[in-house]
């Protein structure tokens, strides 16, 4: 089965599958994931900075369309069934973050990176 690709709105040089793979619209070429504690990353690359994001994070905001209540709040992503590696789309899970769940200055970087993600 082949994949089907979606632009990412806050990276439009990159799109993404329902899977999770996330590629170069330009190249088409498939980008190396980068596996960390919290999931399976990608280097994505725009007006000269360079961030590195969660798949899973791209595959819900591209696939379930919950951009417009994340942009009014503190939301994050989170695996359904606990696998790390699963980045499918069934797996995403958004949930609200609480103050309390995080640092201060992590709170401060989060909210900062959901309201301007270009930055």
């Amino acid at each position: 089965m082949e994949n089907t690709f979606s632009l990412i709105r806050k990276y439009p040089k990159y799109e993404v599958s329902k899977e999770g793979v996330v590629r170069d619209t330009a190249t088409q070429k498939q980008l190396p994931q980068i596996n960390t504690a919290e999931g399976a990353m990608v280097i994505l690359r725009q007006d000269n900075k360079t961030r590195l994001v969660s798949i899973l994070q791209l595959v819900g905001e591209t696939f379930l369309d919950m951009w417009f209540q994340m942009s009014k709040g503190t939301w994050g992503v989170k695996h359904k069934d606990g696998n790390i590696k699963n980045n499918h789309v069934h797996n995403a899970d958004f949930y609200r973050i609480e103050v309390e769940e995080v640092e201060e200055n992590e709170y401060h970087e989060l909210l900062d990176f959901i309201m301007n993600p270009n930055q």
